[in-house]
């Protein structure tokens, strides 16, 4: 063989990797049983039900300077929600 011949990769036989343990069977199964269990469509749980978001109008005051400051004003809000919509002020 000269040095530009590529070698081939051995495999490596399967007797040298470890067997799962009971506990990783047991984890299994247990998976396997979750994946079956009946996820279906829980109708109480509709569009509906759940809450908008507020949205916040500030003023230029209330922008001017640092916006920072202003989301530090309305995050108690918008925390109980997750999420908020601010509509910037006209500029002048």
């Amino acid at each position: 063989m000269t040095e530009d011949t590529p070698t081939k990769r051995r495999r490596i036989p399967t007797s040298h990797y470890n067997a799962p343990s009971s506990y990783e069977n047991t984890l299994l199964s247990r998976a396997m049983a979750n994946s079956l269990k009946d996820t279906s469509f829980n109708p109480s749980y509709s569009a509906e039900s759940v809450p908008f978001g507020p949205t916040f109008y500030p003023t230029v005051e209330e922008m001017e300077g640092d916006p920072l400051v202003y989301l530090e004003k309305v995050r108690g809000v918008a925390e109980r929600y997750g999420i908020c919509k601010i509509v910037p002020p006209e500029g002048e």
